[in-house]
């Protein structure tokens, strides 16, 4: 079952506004020239997105100066050839967020791999793509450099021998790129697509489900904007709203408290 799509108009102006946004206001107002921008999924691009999680914060008054969240920020590229496209993502993050003192910086990580160019984006262990996988982590903290700092090349085999036999495998990645596709072809999906999910080349998590949850017509800047929503559902993964543009430009990922919004973007043919 879709998880319910009303739990993301929860932004409000006020404690005492009733009325609930898609997003807040002013970022709304930032995001429209780019949600009304042509755009072409299948090509090269490169994404740029603010994130930002929430946490719970502790009632000790032992524990001064708490952050109630983590801000970040996530670089997805995609480089065609032919039937292989190449990902590459880089997130920064930072901790000691409390709105009165700047960020400090913790951890940059940066993830590349290769899937096919199809329209779901799937993973391949066999030739020419290979399954060769990158992580680099270095940490902008002395301090945390034990646990941030270090490279990671592998091949995957000890994760591909434990996923479904015959099945899609989608990464966390490539479904980035898959959402945007699907909002563009000739038909949405019907039905769920079942896929093994591999998250951040750490864990592989069978049975997750992708699956259209309709459309909504959000406000940018005064003018609604028709975005098509899909919900994926999994084991071990909180439901993960995708949100696209008709011309198949992601510009908004939500889970759970956190979520991740599109700031720029440029794509093969031209800077958006």
């Amino acid at each position: 079952m879709v998880a319910s799509i009303e739990g993301h108009y929860s932004f409000r102006s006020g404690a005492d506004d009733q009325e609930r946004y898609f997003l807040p206001k002013r970022m709304a107002t930032a995001l429209a020239p780019l949600v009304r921008r042509p755009f072409a999924p299948y090509g090269s691009y490169t994404h740029t997105y603010y994130s930002y999680h929430m946490r719970e914060l502790s009632t000790d008054p032992a524990i001064p100066e708490q952050s109630p969240g983590y801000m970040g920020r996530i670089e997805f590229s995609k480089r065609t050839d032919g039937p292989i496209a190449a990902y590459t993502m880089t997130r920064t993050m930072q901790g000691n967020v409390n709105f009165r003192n700047s960020a400090q910086p913790v951890s940059i990580t940066a993830y590349n791999h290769k899937s096919r160019n199809d329209l779901l984006c799937t993973f391949a262990d066999d030739e020419p793509y290979g399954c060769h996988y990158r992580v680099e982590r270095h940490s902008c903290n002395p301090e945390l450099a034990d646990i941030y700092q270090g490279t990671d090349d592998g091949q995957l085999e000890s994760l591909l021998a434990h996923r479904t036999e015959g099945s899609v495998l989608l990464t966390h990645m490539s479904i980035l790129d898959a959402v945007q596709k699907l909002t563009v072809s000739a038909t949405k999906p019907e039905q769920p697509i079942l896929f093994d999910y591999m998250e951040y080349f750490s864990y592989l998590k069978h049975g997750h489900q992708l699956q259209y949850a309709g459309s909504i017509a959000a406000e940018f800047d005064g003018e609604p904007v028709k975005l098509s929503g899909y919900c994926q559902v999994g084991n071990g993964t909180l439901p993960v709203f995708y949100w696209v543009t008709d011309s198949g430009l992601l510009i908004y990922v939500r889970f759970g408290i956190s979520f991740w919004v599109l700031c720029h973007t440029t794509d093969d043919r031209r800077e958006i």
